[in-house]
């Protein structure tokens, strides 16, 4: 159950909740075994450097700019 109320706070996309999330992750409140604190330190550079989660930007009917298309490969 700790691990499904930790999971709105990784796929947020503010700074401060993502954060929240690696600190209670740390505090040890729940485990996870496939990565949440690579994932997460990866969207907060992502917020950091363009905004917003480029891979999300399909789905949500937004154009990605140039430099989110070379960062994701495309």
């Amino acid at each position: 159950m700790r691990q499904m109320f930790l999971i709105p706070l990784f796929h947020s996309e503010k700074i401060e909740l993502l954060e929240k999330g690696l600190e209670l992750f740390d505090q040890g409140l729940a485990k996870y075994t496939w990565g949440i604190d690579g994932y997460t330190k990866k969207r907060i550079q992502e917020i950091k450097k363009f905004g917003r989660v480029p891979s999300r930007n399909v789905a949500r009917g937004i154009e990605s700019t140039p430099e989110e298309l070379a960062y994701l490969g495309k």
